[in-house]
């Protein structure tokens, strides 16, 4: 293993073991001893940081303001320069939650995306159930009390609960303020309560903002898991976008592990791998270890991330072999207009 792959393998150490500590909130302090992996990183990172005269955090909370504070590229390790772009932070400090980058590094390096809803399901739910239910999900990513309720004289919501309920979780005291929780208006993600006494919608590439989000009362109200949670808020949201397109123009759409296959009704068909990367290179990274790659799949990630980084199509370009077709989620109407451009070529 080469100096640069050892560094590699610390940041995904160091994104794994915050995302365990992103768990809990992030401003509340550790109590001694840490946890494990955090403890592990924490000394791996020193010793490192130690051997390149650097000054290493002195701590594990001084090791989650580095992370929300200092970007990969100023960190003394040895990365490739392909994945030192963008703002290189994996802690965002106002939402006091590891970012999508985090997220994005944690994944880095293994065969298939982790995703505790799909391993949820498939012992749940019958095949044909699972996009149903991550619909279901994505729309109520927080469920009031009133709304648990209602789903019991909704035979399809009642029956799509019974399967995902195990998914959910009280409210964390991090995002209750005042006894209320919120969910953003725009994405139907939660909302996490600011300092300044705003609110902030919890996925970082959502348009709204601080827009007023809708309050519901904290007491009897349940979240998905904070790990379920990073899987819904962006892949899932445009899944949705590309069943209703597609289903639109008559195809038939099936969840498997790697992502989805659409079978037009005249013939032909085409995988899909949608993906929520802010990062052009680790979404490369992640295509090019996907057991579909060699199948010319179309790639899907949020509008949101192209228009965040200009050089986004360039950089994912370069680095995949084969270069599939890499299309944003408002793009989709484009591509809709027979399977002569979605069908699989």
């Amino acid at each position: 293993m080469t100096m640069a792959d050892d560094d590699i393998a610390l940041v995904h150490a160091v994104a794994l073991a915050v995302l365990e500590l992103g768990d809990e909130d992030l401003k509340t302090g550790f109590a001694m001893p840490y946890p494990d992996r955090a403890q592990s990183v924490l000394d791996r990172l020193t010793l490192t940081c130690l051997s390149r005269g650097t000054r290493p955090p002195r701590s594990l909370p001084d090791l989650v303001m580095w992370c929300g504070a200092r970007p990969l590229i100023d960190w003394p390790l040895r990365l490739p320069r392909e994945v030192l772009g963008g703002d290189g932070l994996l802690v965002d400090v106002r939402r006091s939650r590891p970012t999508g980058l985090c997220r994005e590094w944690a994944e880095d390096g293994n065969a298939v995306r982790p995703d505790p809803i799909r391993d949820h399901l498939e012992k749940a739910a019958a095949p044909d159930r699972h996009l149903a239910c991550r619909e279901f999900l994505a729309e109520y990513q927080i469920v009031s009390d009133d709304e648990v309720t209602a789903f019991a004289g909704d035979r399809a919501a009642r029956r799509t609960w019974r399967l995902v309920r195990d998914l959910y979780r009280p409210v964390p005291l991090a995002l209750v303020r005042r006894g209320q929780a919120a969910r953003c208006t725009v994405c139907r993600a939660l909302s996490a309560p600011l300092a300044s006494g705003g609110w902030l919608c919890e996925w970082e590439a959502c348009p709204a903002g601080e827009q007023l989000p809708e309050l519901l009362s904290a007491t009897g109200s349940l979240v998905l898991a904070e790990a379920a949670r990073r899987v819904i808020s962006g892949v899932a949201r445009v899944e949705q976008a590309v069943v209703g397109l597609v289903r639109s123009h008559g195809a038939a759409v099936t969840r498997e592990v790697e992502g989805l296959r659409i079978d037009w009704p005249e013939g032909g068909h085409r995988f899909v791998l949608v993906f929520d990367h802010g990062d052009p290179a680790l979404l490369a990274r992640a295509v090019g270890r996907s057991a579909w790659r060699d199948r010319n799949p179309l790639v899907i990630v949020p509008a949101e991330r192209l228009r965040a980084r200009p050089d986004y199509r360039a950089v994912f370009g370069r680095l995949v072999v084969g270069a599939p077709t890499l299309v944003a989620d408002a793009e989709l109407v484009d591509l809709a207009g027979g399977s002569a451009t979605w069908g699989e070529v």
